[in-house]
């Protein structure tokens, strides 16, 4: 391998089947284990063939199983720039953005994501949660100020925003793993229940029970 590493290197300021080069001197340095090596020949290859995905997307792997989710982030819309609609990278553009702190552009991803896969479990939650919090933040307020009754007119409406992301995260959540999703729903459900205005209350009820069944929780 260190021969061929040698060789390869020399190889690939000649032009010569220079993508090919290329990919065989990673794969090369992944042989012996050599990651810095590695990340380097990866960069080299992002900037010499700018129209290869190959390096992008490896360079994106690296930095995901290092968990230098920075790094990720800066690379990924250079990824997304070969294929616009994968979903599952937008969706992954959106969880790094929500991890430096930028939920106003995870929303965006996740909402996008949706549009390219209906399936995705990890973007609905994500939307569910966003909204949750942003209502939960709201009601805090309200209690605070000693606004009581305006958590029914002003809250409660913001969590239901909330819900049909939850549902969707419900129906895609086959499994019943993610027990978060159930403690969003019936919370929401709940909140509307006791508003003065609830209409309908065994509707509500039903659905409460039917989640907290399905994930093993008590009913009403």
């Amino acid at each position: 391998h260190h021969l061929a590493i040698k060789e390869l290197e020399a190889a690939k300021h000649f032009g010569i089947e220079s993508n090919r080069v290329r990919q065989q001197l990673c794969k090369e340095y992944i042989a012996i284990n050599d990651t810095v090596g590695y990340e380097r020949a990866l960069k080299e290859g992002v900037n010499t063939l700018p129209k290869e995905p190959w390096y992008p997307e490896n360079l994106l792997n690296l930095y995901l199983d290092r968990r230098e989710l920075k790094k990720a982030l800066d690379i990924i819309d250079r990824v997304l720039s070969f294929d616009t609609s994968n979903a599952k990278n937008i969706e992954l553009k959106g969880q790094l953005l929500e991890e430096f702190g930028d939920t106003a552009g995870a929303e965006v991803a996740y909402l996008q994501a949706v549009v390219y896969d209906t399936t995705l479990l990890v973007s609905y939650s994500s939307l569910g949660r966003i909204y949750f919090n942003r209502a939960l933040e709201a009601e805090n307020a309200l209690v605070e100020a000693r606004k009581f009754d305006d958590i029914y007119t002003k809250a409660v409406p913001m969590y239901e925003a909330a819900l049909p992301y939850y549902n969707k995260a419900y129906d895609n959540d086959t499994d019943r793993k993610d027990v978060s999703i159930a403690t969003a729903i019936r919370t929401i459900l709940y909140k509307r229940f006791q508003s003065p205005k609830c209409r309908n209350a065994k509707q509500l009820i039903r659905r409460y029970n039917e989640v907290s069944r399905a994930y093993g929780m008590s009913t009403m």
